[in-house]
């Protein structure tokens, strides 16, 4: 997130405070956050902001911010950190997971299967590629199975080996057994049926070699 706010402020080198006037990614309100450069480093007053992807951002208000404070990256845990992508378009579905992982590691956002390929590509390309994908399968733009394929075809352009391929979590409601296998043919590593509570998917993520203890 520094690297986001950095790019703001060289691109605006005569302003000491930048305004954004945005929506709060967990409750919709609209949200307006002033940003300080300080010798410090960058103050927030009005919310905060939290990396999506290696160049975007999404909001939160301050509200949403002081209810689940532990989006900071500074209390993030070190220990057993593990670099997370939800892929997910319905806010409370994003918020749900959202919720449930950022005690693990990283978790970045994409809100769509477009930015979650150029998500990845990025990773991939810094040598840090994500090791979990949680891929919703309902999406504008581009739908999960569509997005998976994409994924697996850019690791194999880029020679990624197959143990640092990402584990790719698929999540829907729907358990017809063709959306399952079509799922699996693209390469997604299991799938999970919503809605998903936090006993089931910490399970499910240490069954591909995570620990989840907070």
């Amino acid at each position: 997130m520094i690297e986001i706010l950095k790019k703001m402020f060289e691109s605006n080198p005569e302003k000491s405070t930048i305004v954004i006037k945005d929506k709060c990614s967990d409750c919709g309100c609209e949200t307006i956050i002033e940003i300080t450069a300080t010798s410090e480093g960058f103050g927030l007053e009005g919310g905060i902001l939290f990396k999506c992807s290696p160049d975007e951002y999404l909001a939160k208000c301050s509200v949403c911010h002081d209810a689940n404070p532990k989006t900071n990256d500074n209390q993030k845990r070190e220990n057993n950190f593990i670099k997370i992508l939800i892929v997910e378009d319905e806010p409370t579905s994003r918020k749900t997971l959202n919720s449930f992982l950022l005690t693990l590691g990283e978790v970045d956002i994409a809100v769509n299967g477009n930015k979650a390929i150029t998500a990845v590509e990025k990773a991939i390309e810094n040598n840090k590629p994500y090791e979990l994908i949680f891929l919703d399968i309902i999406m504008p733009e581009l739908d999960g199975i569509t997005t998976l394929k994409k994924i697996r075809r850019l690791e194999t352009q880029h020679e990624v080996n197959e143990h640092a391929k990402s584990k790719v979590i698929m999540t829907s409601a729907n358990t017809d057994k063709d959306v399952i296998l079509k799922a699996a043919h693209a390469g997604c590593t299991s799938y999970m049926i919503k809605p998903i509570d936090k006993t089931r998917l910490y399970n499910e993520i240490r069954k591909h070699g995570f620990d989840t203890q907070e």
